[in-house]
């Protein structure tokens, strides 16, 4: 993955955003969330796709849970993990009723 990528336990820093996700794996047993830059893509010649800022929740065995959209900054990525860590303990589950 080119450009800088944060990988975090939930709750703890384990990579630096320096430092390139490829050197790093998931610890197993740990659930985190990794940030990333993703790939800019040619669509045609003068639309382009990609070369935004994404994370992802992996669960304690490795398993990606959830994907994210993609956030024009990483600080607004960052910005989505955290208010997810935030509200997520007390989040409740509805339903959508049918009729």
């Amino acid at each position: 993955m080119p450009g800088s990528s944060l990988i975090q336990k939930v709750g703890q820093l384990i990579a630096p955003p320096e430092v390139p996700a490829e050197r790093f794996r998931h610890v197993e047993g740990q659930a985190c969330f990794e940030i990333y830059r993703t790939e800019r893509v040619s669509l045609t010649s003068i639309m382009f796709s990609g070369d935004d800022w994404r994370w992802r929740l992996r669960s304690a065995a490795g398993a990606v849970v959830v994907n994210s959209q993609g956030y024009s900054t990483e600080r607004a990525c960052q910005a989505a993990v955290a208010a997810l860590r935030q509200e997520a303990g007390s989040a409740t589950i509805s339903e959508e009723q049918r009729e």
